[in-house]
């Protein structure tokens, strides 16, 4: 008999309705896979343990309530015990949770390789055993050898993750990071390091940005729309406890009684290559043609240069000799003294002598 593939209808799709759509609300898709991204020291570890937490304890995150809450599993490849201990006990004091009833569990191996065999069979038979709802890895470069930019390599690690996920009905967070010179906040999930298969394969991604005294962390659902960015920092709690909030008005991030000329010489400051203007119009949130016409005065007063690839500051050029004339003053020939008449001669200066004076 031919082996086929299991068909089902549309109807019969209905009983998976009764599942919940989020982890939790607005922040991370149930049974999602994704990436959180960033640059290095840009609280992406803070962001994913206050997740684990969060899902561990049944408390909010950021604000979001967690909607399916459970076990959870976690892998810090570049903290110390000590410090991890530090931070989960700050984020469960936070969040009026006890450390020692805590719904989590700590991998510790000596390295864990997900393109390993040997490794992914451990890793496997662990969710079997304790039967996560989320699985979070901290980072991705440290649990591989292969090139990033590969995309076979690549796509072979996303893909076990994936059939991880789908096997044992469990969301996985792996944290990322971004290129130096990382893409624009219209499309964050371009500026992640190595091959485009990071960014299609997430159900759920947030991106975090350093932005002067803030974080500004964006959302991206596969199934949902894409909510408004939100405005984050780290904060110090009571007795020492720092953790992650929420800024309560987004404007608190923002320099106060900026014109729009302002706003976009210090959009271009951190962006620091060109960026295009339909970058600079979803950014700044206004209108293209108000845009257009303060690009132009921008511009024309020295301050912005266009090139190929859009605005940029306008470099100011390197110190260098140059000639610059002067006039000098002359005398008219004096009369001698013994003559009868003295004439009174003004100092003047000869615009018809001039000289050249290297500065």
């Amino acid at each position: 008999m031919k082996k086929t593939f299991q068909v089902l209808n549309p109807a019969s799709l209905e009983q998976t309705t009764a599942e919940p759509a989020w982890l939790i609300k607005d922040l991370w898709a149930h049974l999602g896979v994704g990436i959180i991204a960033g640059a290095p020291k840009s609280c992406k570890s803070w962001l994913a343990l206050d997740i684990a937490v969060s899902v561990a304890s049944n408390a909010d995150c950021l604000g979001y309530p967690v909607v399916s809450p459970g076990r959870v599993l976690i892998y810090m490849a570049e903290d110390s015990l000590a410090i991890l201990y530090q931070r989960l006990k700050a984020l469960a004091c936070h969040k009026s949770a006890e450390l020692e009833t805590l719904n989590l569990g700590i991998l510790v191996p000596d390295s864990l390789r997900l393109d390993q065999d040997n490794d992914r069979k451990r890793l496997e038979n662990t969710v079997e055993n304790e039967k996560p709802v989320l699985i979070v890895l901290d980072p991705m470069v440290r649990m591989h050898a292969i090139d990033e930019n590969c995309s076979s390599a690549v796509s072979g690690i996303l893909a076990y993750l994936r059939n991880l996920q789908r096997k044992y009905n469990t969301a996985v967070c792996v944290v990322h990071h971004t290129r130096k010179n990382g893409a624009s906040a219209s499309h964050p999930g371009l500026g992640m390091r190595g091959s485009s298969d990071f960014h299609a394969w997430g159900d759920t991604n947030l991106y975090i940005k350093k932005r002067e005294d803030c974080l500004v962390l964006a959302r991206e659902q596969r199934a949902a729309p894409a909510l408004d960015p939100l405005i984050i920092k780290l904060a110090q709690g009571s007795e020492a406890m720092p953790h992650l909030e929420v800024l309560k008005d987004s404007k608190d991030a923002q320099p106060k009684d900026l014109t729009m000329e302002d706003k976009i010489i210090a959009q271009l400051e951190r962006e620091g290559d060109p960026i295009s203007q339909n970058s600079l119009r979803e950014q700044l949130k206004i209108r293209n043609q108000f845009l257009t016409q303060t690009l132009k005065k921008l511009q024309e007063r020295g301050a912005i240069s266009k090139e190929k690839k859009g605005w940029s500051i306008k470099k100011k050029p390197e110190k260098s000799r140059f000639q610059k004339i002067v006039p000098v003053p002359t005398l008219r020939k004096k009369p001698e003294r013994n003559k009868n008449k003295q004439l009174t001669l003004p100092l003047f200066l000869n615009k018809d002598v001039e000289i050249s004076v290297r500065v």
